[in-house]
């Protein structure tokens, strides 16, 4: 058998998906947990829910050659924090509360229907977070194809 024969069997789809599967998925893996990371130290968290990074999850599909990686932020108020709010209007149910100053220890001053909200500039973490992580993924896909073709040479022998 010559070696292109060897190379062509060791590349045939189930064998190549068997071979290069494993490298595939840990680099993916890998590269959302890092961004997560990333992510969670780049966020900035809501003023009073103190809630944000807590929020940042990452969620792996497939397997082998189709392992999918995604990193979220689940919080609801992630996608006001990245794109920013206009100054609007916050209207509640029933009459709301109004407090003096920052926070609720400073007591009740009176009743409302409805408070203007100053908005909120945008704060594109994620974008942060990716960028910073850049390097590392494209390291961990170079060391997942090094691991490729050293096993595909082993298949090959």
């Amino acid at each position: 058998m010559s070696d292109l024969d060897k190379a062509a069997k060791a590349l045939e789809s189930g064998n190549f998906r068997a071979i290069a599967g494993k490298p595939i998925n840990a680099a993916i893996r890998d590269a959302a947990n890092l961004t997560r990371k990333n992510a969670r130290a780049q966020a900035r968290p809501h003023r009073k829910t103190g809630k944000m990074a807590g929020g940042i999850r990452v969620r792996i599909t497939g397997r082998s050659l189709d392992t999918v990686g995604a990193v979220k932020a689940t919080s609801g108020i992630a996608n006001i924090i990245v794109g920013g709010a206009r100054d609007h209007a916050i209207t509640g149910r029933g009459i709301m509360p109004l407090y003096q100053g920052k926070g609720r220890g400073l007591g009740i001053t009176g009743f409302a229907t409805a408070v203007q909200h100053p908005g909120v500039k945008a704060d594109p973490f994620f974008h942060r977070a990716i960028e910073g992580t850049r390097p590392d993924i494209e390291a961990f896909l170079e060391a997942a194809g090094t691991a490729i073709v050293h096993d595909l040479a082993q298949h090959m022998k």
